[in-house]
């Protein structure tokens, strides 16, 4: 998303954050193998099309914890359409571990010296 390139920028700028930050957007959508139209399925990263026919969609911006065991504190939530106190804290719970995972991969990038390009 725009806002973890923004990160990535103001991190690549030396720009001083209290703690880096990432954006995880999901859907929650009907899942297509039940024909009771009771289950659902939440979608990390969905395609345009998966937002059109999402139940409800959820963008968290997350920051990283000062423990990797711990989960990744909440700064913003944007949700939109019907959902449950379940499914959003279904939402909650695969952002914050989805959230260690990409700021683990922006702090790997960060570390690596930038390649020289001849």
């Amino acid at each position: 998303t725009t806002l973890n390139a923004a990160c990535l920028a103001l991190m690549s700028a030396g720009i001083p954050l209290r703690s880096a930050f990432t954006a995880v957007t999901l859907a929650v959508v009907p899942n297509p193998d039940d024909q009771t139209d009771g289950e659902h399925v939440v979608v990390i990263d969905p395609t345009l099309d998966e937002e059109r026919d999402a139940l409800s969609t959820h963008v968290f911006v997350l920051g990283a914890s000062d423990d990797g065991d711990e989960p990744s504190p909440i700064y913003s939530v944007q949700s939109e359409g019907d959902f449950t106190m379940d499914q959003f804290e279904q939402c909650a719970g695969l952002a914050s571990r989805t959230a260690t995972v990409v700021l683990a991969h922006m702090a790997k990038a960060m570390a690596s010296p930038p390649s020289s390009s001849s």
